[in-house]
């Protein structure tokens, strides 16, 4: 796997055309059936082409296209309110090493390793310590661990894709996908040796709202484009599997929960940490 050179990202919520706060937010380009700020809606049929959006006549209105093929060709801009750069969480003590996991990693690094379909999915009960695996890795990045580093490469980066960041201000048709591409277009630039976590990946088979990002992704996938790594809990794999086409991407690793023993001996290094911030 190759390896990052620079964080590049895509700037998309505070695209005023995109967000809902331009000066000509009065053209009816709402989904809210409650804005009748422009009372001559779908009356203009020659309106100009530089208006932000316009009405397809059934209600839905609709980003023009101009709009979003700006928003996806620039990639000069940064979007810390959709990526989350685990990086930088590992450089600000943010995230830290967990105890008892050694196996757990060596399966993620062999996984993302592999040359048919990178991508991992970490399998186990609410409180298991997915997403700790996942920060783990990126601290030993970070820290340029050497079996890590001799696997992924000395310049890889993690970025967490919260999945409620593409659907908050998304409400008008295109934005959600737009956002996404953005995002799908940073991960799989192989400039910039990015592996991108999703929490919850589920959600995008039950989350009504996000099934046009498993549409949106399937391709990337299926040309191993991306490098993803993925976590859900036992309960909710059900849910995962009904999409057969997603799921046979991804290799299963099951994240079992620690024993009573294990979990004395964490509690005991954490303890006194507790008790300064206690104190």
């Amino acid at each position: 796997m190759e390896t990052i050179k620079d964080y590049h990202s895509i700037h998309v919520l505070d695209d005023p055309s995109i967000n809902g706060n331009s000066s000509n937010s009065n053209n009816g380009s709402s989904k809210n059936p409650n804005n009748n700020s422009n009372s001559g809606t779908g009356s203009n049929t020659g309106s100009n082409s530089t208006n932000n959006s316009s009405n397809n006549g059934s209600g839905t209105p609709n980003i023009p296209t101009n709009t979003i093929q700006s928003v996806l060709k620039n990639k000069n801009n940064k979007v810390p309110d959709i990526l989350i750069d685990y990086s930088q969480l590992a450089k600000d003590k943010k995230i830290h090493h967990i105890e008892f996991r050694d196996d757990i990693n060596n399966r993620l690094l062999t996984t993302l390793t592999t040359k048919n379909h990178p991508n991992a999915l970490l399998i186990g009960d609410a409180g298991v310590g997915k997403t700790a695996i996942v920060e783990n890795l990126a601290v030993n990045l970070y820290e340029k661990e050497p079996i890590t580093l001799a696997m992924l490469g000395d310049q890889t980066k993690i970025y967490e894709l919260p999945l409620s960041n593409l659907v908050a201000g998304s409400s008008l048709v295109g934005v959600l996908e737009a956002k996404l591409q953005s995002v799908i277009d940073f991960i799989s630039d192989p400039k910039n040796h990015a592996i991108l976590y999703l929490d919850e990946i589920h959600q995008l088979t039950t989350n009504q709202e996000l099934k046009s990002v498993a549409e949106i992704l399937k391709p990337a996938l299926a040309r191993d484009d991306m490098h993803v790594i993925g976590s859900t809990t036992t309960q909710e794999l059900k849910f995962w599997q009904r999409n057969p086409a997603l799921t046979r991407r991804f290799s299963n690793i099951i994240v079992p929960e620690l024993t009573n023993d294990q979990t004395t001996e964490v509690l005991k290094k954490v303890l006194p940490n507790l008790q300064d911030k206690s104190n």
